[in-house]
Order: structure tokens, then sequence, then C-alpha cells
């Protein structure tokens, strides 16, 4: 294994909104070229991530009519709840995965976090389980 991820390692979690959960367990995960996705040491702190959003996801623009005009506007889904998979780290391309933690402020991660960014797929068989929790609750770190 490179250096930066230790052998004891085992798994890592990807933080996935709900409603792409599904496609995500049984298709995998896919980064494209130039973005990659973030993966993290506890399935909490995958789930911090979704929590900084407040539950807001960009999705697109929709329009309207106002005072007689047509207005373009983002468009925005919202969710109370956000979802860790659990990936095996022996099923990733170790040469695709990064660590992320000059990405931000020391301030930003909570004590004992791991964050790498993964410039690779994931197979749905490298994904052994997954986790929803409750946006906001106590165990959930990284408030917005």
């Amino acid at each position: 294994m490179p250096e930066v991820l230790e052998d004891t390692l085992e798994y890592l979690y990807a933080p996935v909104w709900p409603d792409k959960a599904e496609e995500a367990l049984q298709q995998g995960l896919h980064s494209n070229d130039d973005v990659g996705f973030m993966l993290v040491n506890r399935d909490t702190y995958a789930i911090g991530f979704i929590n900084l959003t407040g539950g807001i996801r960009l999705n697109g623009v929709t329009e309207f009519e106002f005072d007689g005009k047509n207005i373009t506007a983002p468009a925005f889904d919202r969710f109370s709840t956000g979802v860790a998979v659990k990936i095996r780290v022996a099923d990733l391309d170790q040469t695709l995965l990064i660590d992320s933690k000059e990405d931000f402020s020391s301030d930003f991660y909570p004590y004992g976090m791991r964050c790498f960014t993964y410039f690779g797929s994931v197979p749905a068989s490298a994904i052994v389980g997954h986790v929803e929790y409750k946006l906001n609750s106590p165990d959930i770190p990284m408030k917005p």
C-alpha cells in the first residue's frame, strides 16, 4: 500500500445523497477525470460532508415568470438524511487515492478524521454496506 494509507485501514466511507444511494449500491461509485470524490475513515465523517450543506443540493435550474418576465434560477433538492457507503480499501486502486488533509484548514477536520480524494471508480462489489443518518444529529460532526 502507498504511504498515504496505513495497513490497518480496512474500510473507507463515501458520502452519498439519499436519492443516489440505491444507484451507488447497484452500480458502484464513479469519478470523472477532473473531479474525484471524498472518502473518509468513519461513516459519521462521511455524513458530515452532507451535513455541511444543510441537506441542500443544487439540482439544475428552474424557470418561472415574475412580474411579466421569464426568470431562470437555481433549483435545489432538500434532504433530512445522508447515506455513507462502506468501501473495502483492498478493492481500490491505491494509485488513485490521494490524501486530502492539505485541502482544508486543520480546524475543519474533526479529531481523528482521515480524508482522501479518490479519482477512480468503485465497483458495486467493493461496497460492503451502508448506513443512513439523520442530518444534524448529535453524533454527526461538521455542522452547517
